[in-house]
Parts: C-alpha cells; structure tokens; sequence
C-alpha cells in the first residue's frame, strides 16, 4: 500500500543539495508523494530517526511539504494527514483532507532503510 524511496535534490539557484525522503501510496485515492524531510547534511538528516519514536507515541509531530506544494502533510503516531490551501482565500483548510493508517512496523524499516541511504550516499558527495 505504501511506498518510500530517497534521494538527493539539487536547487540550481543556490547550489543547494538536501537528501530527502519521499512517501507514496498506491491507493488511488491518495496518489500522494509528500516529502518526509529535506536536510542538507547527515548529522540534520539523523535527527529525523532520533525523533521517530517521539512521533510514533504521539508526542510530537512530524511536518512535510506535499508534492504540489500546496499541500502540507503531518505525521502523528502512525497517521498521515495532509491539508490543502483553499485556492480561494489562500488559507490552510482547517479539517484534514485525508488521514490514513501507516503500520509503525513499515514506518520503522522505512528509517532504517534511510539511516543506510545516508550512510551510502553522503550529501558531502555532492557539494
């Protein structure tokens, strides 16, 4: 159902890379691609599984932009829910446009498959 995979992202105005993680659904009622983080260097990358467990028992939450930009997705415990700007008046909807259930099982093999990403792809490689 989910889908996950990793790369590094060059921003040709500044010369910019950021390793970022992207999540995937095959539900075709949520063709999202969101990105998870966008960190320009691994000590900042690492942070995010540190924090992993702080979101997985619902003490903090984890933010990401949707592909389309005009979307932000949270990650809370082991729900996905993203809200859309209203094209209208420009504001953030207040109820979510979706929330589904990721197991926390398939969230902890998706940071440990990161943590080796990173560990094979230094974004020092890239500057």
């Amino acid at each position: 159902m989910f889908s996950y995979s990793f790369g590094v992202s060059f921003n040709l105005n500044d010369n910019s890379k950021k390793a970022y993680i992207g999540l995937g659904s095959s539900e075709p009622q949520y063709p999202m691609l969101s990105y998870l983080s966008q960190y320009n260097s691994i000590s900042a990358a690492n942070e995010v599984i540190e924090e992993l467990s702080a979101v997985i028992s619902g003490e903090k939450e984890f933010w990401g932009w949707g592909t389309d930009f005009c979307s932000i997705v949270s990650y809370k415990k082991t729900s996905l829910i993203e809200h859309h700007i209203n094209p209208q008046n420009g504001e953030w909807s207040l109820e979510p446009d979706f929330q589904i259930n990721i197991p926390t099982s398939w969230l902890l093999q998706m940071f440990k498959d990161w943590r080796i990403f990173l560990e094979n792809n230094p974004i020092e490689l890239y500057s």
